[in-house]
């Protein structure tokens, strides 16, 4: 089933088997085909009061709803 990516979504981020690090996506490109890579932007939703540093670029993440694991992805640029 095809699903697209509303502004706004907030899944969480895990990089490993780390903390599940909240997130608000945006400024997200739209979907070619389905299971195509996509670029987006996202906001950390609880920084500071949450460490996001195992974002850093290059690290590879996945999507989280909750212990569902919905997508793949790749930093590939951090914050300043």
């Amino acid at each position: 089933m095809q699903r697209s990516l509303p502004e706004g979504y907030r899944p969480h981020l895990q990089v490993d088997d780390g903390e599940y690090l909240g997130i608000s996506f945006f400024d997200i490109a739209p979907e070619v085909e389905f299971g195509a890579p996509r670029r987006a932007k996202a906001s950390l939703m609880y920084w500071p009061d949450v460490d996001y540093t195992p974002l850093q670029e290059g690290a590879r993440f996945k999507v989280k709803e909750g212990s569902k694991t919905v997508g793949l992805g790749r930093v590939i640029r951090g914050w300043p």
